[in-house]
């Protein structure tokens, strides 16, 4: 790529002596100092080349990520997420006892909308 780019580069200082009638010679070679100075710059301060992702996915591996997105995308840490999960957990287990014990009809609106929304996930 970087040969393809510099043949139209000498393409475009040749186009400037004045071969071509094409005036868009001048905006091509400024682009092309342009993209150098910020290529010079990014490998001075270290930064990820246009080439590498800027987020990298390891898919190799079975760690569990380290945050997680809930509904409504608010981040939560592990810690939290496993707590509300646990908690969903003991709600759906209690509900389910009811059931065992007084029968469906007992519960309440919100206990069964508890229920519809865990069996969803």
């Amino acid at each position: 790529m970087k040969y393809y780019a510099l043949i139209f580069f000498l393409i475009d200082i040749v186009g400037v002596t004045g071969y071509d009638n094409i005036g868009g010679h001048l905006s091509h070679i400024g682009g092309v100092i342009a993209g150098v100075l910020i290529a010079m710059y990014w490998n001075k301060k270290g930064l990820p080349k246009p080439s590498e992702p800027i987020i990298k996915f390891n898919f190799h591996t079975n760690k569990k990520p380290a945050m997680h997105v809930e509904r409504g995308y608010r981040v939560v840490s592990d810690q939290e997420y496993n707590a509300r999960r646990a908690e969903r957990s003991r709600e759906v287990d209690r509900i389910l006892e009811k059931i065992k014990s007084t029968g469906y009809d007992s519960l309440t609106d919100a206990e069964k909308q508890t229920l519809f929304d865990a069996s969803k996930q």
